[in-house]
C-alpha cells in the first residue's frame, strides 16, 4: 500500500499533466479560431475583425494563466514535501500547520507555499473574468458562435467571484483549494448549509469544458 509521500507525489505527477493537457486543448481551440477568423474576415468583410482580435488575444491570456497555475502547483507540491514530516498522519501535520500559522510561526519554505498558494488564487480568479470576457464575444459578437455557453466559468464569474452575495445563489465563504487533477477550487471548503450552492468543478475541469465548446462551436459554423 502507497504511503502518504507516494500518494503525494502521485497526485502532483497527475496534476501537472491534467495542467498541461488543457493547455493544449486550449491552444487547439485558439488555432480553430484562427480558422474561425479567416472565415469570418472573408464573408463578413472585415466587420468583426477587432472582436475577433480581441477573442485570440483573450485566448492567449487563458493559455499563460494554464500554463503558469501548472508550473506553480509542481513548484507547491515539492514545497510540500520540503516542508511536512511524512512520518506523521495527515491529521497531524495539518494540526502542525494549524498550530504555527495561528502563532504567524512560519520557516521560509512555508511562507513560500502561501505565495505560491496566493499566486494561484489569483490567477485562477483572473481565468475566469478572461474566460467570461471571450464568452460574451463569442456569444453576442461573432457569427455563427451565438449561444456560447461554458457552465463552469459562467458559474463561478458570476455566483462565486463577481456576485457572492447573492442571497440563495451566491457564497461568501474565502475556502480555497488546490492540488488534485481538477485543478484550483474557489470557495471550496464552505458552511454546511452553502456545501451544494455551485460548487467549483475546478478550473482545469472548466477551461477543457471552455476549449470543447469552443471547438464544437466554430467547426459546427464553418462546416454550415
Amino acid at each position: 500500500m502507497p504511503d502518504a509521500r507516494e500518494i503525494h507525489e502521485e497526485r502532483s505527477v497527475d496534476t501537472v499533466a491534467a495542467g498541461r493537457r488543457v493547455a493544449a486543448a486550449m491552444e487547439g481551440a485558439r488555432d480553430l479560431l484562427d480558422e474561425h477568423y479567416r472565415w469570418c474576415d472573408l464573408k463578413y468583410s472585415g466587420a468583426h475583425n477587432e472582436h475577433g482580435i480581441e477573442a485570440r488575444k483573450r485566448l492567449t491570456q487563458l493559455i499563460w494563466v494554464l500554463r503558469r497555475v501548472t508550473d506553480l502547483h509542481q513548484e507547491a507540491s515539492d514545497l510540500f514535501t520540503e516542508t511536512f514530516p511524512w512520518e506523521m498522519a495527515d491529521r497531524e501535520r495539518h494540526k502542525i500547520w494549524q498550530e504555527k500559522r495561528d502563532r504567524g510561526d512560519f520557516d521560509a519554505a512555508t511562507r513560500k507555499q502561501m505565495e505560491v498558494s496566493d499566486e494561484i488564487e489569483l490567477l485562477a480568479e483572473m481565468f475566469y473574468y478572461a474566460a467570461f470576457r471571450a464568452q460574451s464575444i463569442f456569444s453576442k459578437r461573432l457569427p455563427g458562435l451565438s449561444g456560447f455557453d461554458a457552465t463552469g466559468v459562467r458559474i463561478v464569474r458570476n455566483h462565486l467571484i463577481e456576485h457572492p452575495e447573492g442571497r440563495s445563489s451566491g457564497v461568501v465563504a474565502n475556502g480555497f483549494g488546490y492540488g488534485m487533477p481538477r485543478g484550483p477550487v474557489l470557495k471550496a471548503v464552505r458552511d454546511s448549509e452553502q456545501s451544494a450552492i455551485h460548487p467549483d468543478a475546478g478550473l482545469f475541469n472548466n477551461a477543457a469544458e471552455f476549449a470543447e465548446i469552443l471547438v464544437r462551436k466554430i467547426r459546427a459554423a464553418l462546416a454550415a
